[in-house]
């Protein structure tokens, strides 16, 4: 806590970045003095060090030499933890602690400034090299599972995937799974009861086994299948598998085995084997690993046998369809609870007696979901209230839907349930979505109208989920409603990638695919040759109805020309998406407009940008016979020595002015010239147009940082000539609902100006 503090304050001080990088050279040279493994690992040193690679990345080129500044501690730290790892593959491991994997959180950003071969050396770290493995030796088995979980960390960063090193880290997973994952069984592999400790390390690696190559994925299955893997963990496999045909061969496989003792003989390990089977009802099994655990284990769990086995039970009288559902109902409320015995609990409502009653009341909801929701809600409900549980609010939430769905709700009433939702959940459950969660919320959102609330949700939702072809569906419903139509074509695609030549969810997922390509199709300008061969309509008759058009008011015409959004917000939705296309476009440019502007002064490449944007501009509205105005150059530039550009107008057909637009440039951060632009703008709004549009060009190394402070300076500025007292100064990001180039960052507030709402969107592009 005392370090947190003292790595704050330090921050705060002007001359941070200096200390940082006297610092970080002294413990670097310190760490790489460190001889050889001394019985622990240097953690205060490498928490710093992390500490001071983080600080250091977020500062611009410009004041440090990035690259070698941070190379040279990323180099230390490599070099370091492949000297401690090969000391504990020979038997030296005291003192360390898996669950910090060498702080793993902060390997990513460090691999990043490694160089190819570093990263090749890094990656390939356990050298085994004229050694005989020993999986029986502590040591020796950390070793392997500390630098597994690092793996794990490095293979799940997205820029480490876009830079290309998935495939290496996939190819040492997998032999580190198959050469120390289950050797002689249960007995010694990396992956065994003894060794997990509640880590589950062969879980978070059976997630991420999604993601590899499909072929890849399927040879290191076949691999786990010849080395009789044992039971509970292929049961785990099969669990965490998304692939409908990875999961049916996992299926068979576990239909074939029988339960050994020798990989079977851990309580936790054989109640993880009940309850794994029951989800994949495999009730035989269930039933039969329940009497094998009555059997060998000690008699003080007697309870926990027979609270598993009336769960099965329960189970099995949902799962049969062949009676009715009021039969079900009543045989659930005859079974009668098991006679527990009276051991005292700490807290009364987890006795065994209170979840048996519990899970009787929990089975019967579930069999009223389909013919009478309400119910199944009511009976949900009461079980939220009396104990604070995921899986009963979860199917809660799954009914209200249900609910919604029969009674033809309204899109705000479902977006009322989702928002309620992500506010009841923040403290019951952890950032990332389950599967069950992902889909009832976007199920949910794709029948409302609320882009923020879906973006909040689909960034919750685990990358391993995100290929299930009902995840895809419901998401692709929403990215088709909010006009993004490239980025649920790629989703497409990935999943279909991942399903091979399996017909059934091919098809669906082209289905999935065909529904969106009629949404372009509506989307597409019409062509007048169509007009003409239509509703007997003449050349003449269509050239009448366009000029017609053309004279309509500007609210109007943007509901005609742009139908993507609700159509109380059209012009300013049309207006946003015309402004990102033009900005798209300039990006397209970025590499000759580097070449042109090299040796340029500041204020001439501002000029030069501000004549591309002003051009493109002209050309996207020259159709619909809107205008494009570009503002006196009048006024002196900042240095005083040239003129400067003062605002862009547009003007609809009629000639009345649509919005305004503030440019300038920001090679380095300043909130001088941030706040000198800042208060221009009402000054600039004398006509009162209802949306300004400020487009910062942006040459800086650290685009995410540079945009951050920009932020920070608008929410500490009282913008002069706007009604403070009315001003809604709040700032919200827009970019990743209206724009998919990360190179381009949207920022929306809304001000007042005589009592009328000015909306503000501030627009920073990266050129650097």
């Amino acid at each position: 806590m005392h370090l947190d503090l003292a790595l704050q304050t330090l921050k705060g001080l002007k001359n941070s970045t200096s200390i940082v990088v006297d610092i970080s050279e002294m413990l670097a040279e310190s760490l790489d003095r460190t001889p050889s493994f001394s019985g622990h690992i240097p953690y205060s040193k490498y928490h710093l060090l992390f500490w001071c690679v983080e600080s250091l990345h977020a500062v611009p080129d410009i004041k440090i030499d990035k690259k070698r500044t941070i190379g040279t501690i990323a180099l230390s730290l490599q070099q370091s933890y492949l000297r401690i790892l090969a000391d504990m593959v020979h038997g030296q491991g005291y003192g360390v602690e898996e669950q910090d994997a060498f702080f793993t959180l902060g390997w990513p950003l460090v691999f990043r400034y490694f160089s190819e071969k570093q990263r090749s050396e890094f990656v390939s770290a356990v050298d085994l090299t004229g050694i005989q493995p020993d999986l029986s030796d502590y040591s020796f088995s950390l070793a392997i599972r500390t630098h597994f979980r690092l793996l794990l960390c490095l293979y799940g960063d997205q820029n480490i995937k876009e830079g290309g090193w998935t495939k290496e880290i996939e190819e040492q997973l997998a032999g580190f799974v198959v050469e120390y994952g289950f050797p002689n069984g249960a007995t010694l592999g990396i992956f065994c009861h003894i060794h997990e400790k509640g880590l589950n390390l062969w879980s978070l690696f059976t997630e991420s086994l999604n993601q590899f190559d499909p072929t890849d994925r399927s040879e290191l299955i076949d691999q786990l299948l010849e080395l009789n893997i044992p039971l509970v963990s292929l049961m785990e496999l099969e669990h965490y598998l998304v692939i409908p045909a990875d999961k049916a061969r996992l299926l068979k496989a576990i239909q074939r085995r029988k339960i050994k003792e020798d990989e079977i003989s851990w309580v936790p390990e054989i109640e993880k084997g009940i309850q794994l089977s029951l989800v994949q009802k495999s009730y035989s099994l269930a039933n039969s690993l329940i009497e094998f655990g009555k059997k060998r284990a000690n008699p003080v769990h007697k309870d926990l046998w027979q609270m598993l086995e009336f769960r099965s039970m329960l189970h099995q009288i949902h799962d049969n369809d062949n009676e009715s559902i009021e039969d079900r109902v009543q045989r659930i409320t005859d079974l009668p609870i098991p006679d527990f015995s009276n051991r005292s609990q700490a807290d009364p409502r987890n006795s065994y007696q209170r979840k048996a009653e519990r899970a009787k009341r929990f089975f019967t909801a579930l069999l009223f979901f389909e013919q009478d929701p309400e119910k199944a809600y009511m009976w949900l409900d009461q079980l939220c209230k009396e104990f604070l549980n995921s899986l009963y609010r979860l199917n809660r939430l799954s009914a209200k839907m249900k609910i919604l769905d029969q009674h033809d709700a309204s899109s705000d009433e479902y977006l009322n349930v989702v928002n309620d939702w992500l506010e009841e959940r923040k403290n019951i459950l952890g950032e990332k979505f389950s599967e069950f969660e992902s889909l009832i919320s976007l199920i949910a959102l794709s029948k409302g109208n609320d882009p923020v609330a879906f973006h909040l949700v689909w960034s919750k939702v685990p990358e391993v989920y995100r290929i299930k072809i009902e995840i895809v569906e419901a998401s692709c419903e929403s990215m088709k409603k909010y006009g993004l139509l490239k980025e649920a074509f790629d989703l497409i695609n990935r999943a279909r990638s991942h399903y091979g030549d399996r017909a059934e969810e091919v098809q669906k997922l082209d289905e999935i695919a065909r529904n969106i390509g009629k949404k372009i199709a509506l989307d597409k300008n019409i062509h007048p040759s169509f007009l003409v061969q239509n509703e007997g309509l003449t050349v003449a008759k269509t050239r009448a109805v366009w000029n017609e058009m053309r004279r309509f008011d500007q609210e109007a015409q943007a509901q005609i020309f742009h139908n993507r959004y609700e159509q109380n917000q059209a012009l300013q939705t049309f207006l946003l998406d015309q402004v990102l296309t033009v900005c798209n476009e300039l990006l397209l440019r970025a590499q000759n407009l580097k070449r042109i502007i090299t040796g340029n002064q500041r204020l001439q490449i501002e000029n030069l940008i501000n004549d591309w944007f002003v051009s493109l501009s002209r050309s996207q509205f020259l159709l619909i016979g809107w205008t494009v105005s570009e503002g006196d150059r009048s006024g002196k530039s900042e240095t005083g020595k040239d003129l400067g550009i003062s605002d862009i107008r547009l003007f609809d057909s009629n000639g009345i002015p649509s919005l305004l637009c503030e440019a300038f440039l920001q090679e380095n951060y300043s909130s001088r010239v941030i706040e000198k632009h800042i208060h221009k703008l009402a000054g600039y709004n004398s006509q009162g147009v209802g949306i300004i549009f400020v487009l910062v060009y942006c040459l800086s190394d650290d685009f995410n940082m540079l945009c951050d402070k920009y932020v920070a300076v608008l929410n500490g500025l009282t913008y002069n000539g706007f009604d403070t007292k009315k001003t809604k100064n709040k700032i919200d990001e827009i970019s990743p609902v209206r724009c998919a180039n990360v190179r381009i960052r949207v920022f929306k507030e809304v001000l007042c100006m005589n009592a009328n709402p000015i909306s503000i969107c501030h627009v920073l592009i990266d050129f650097s």
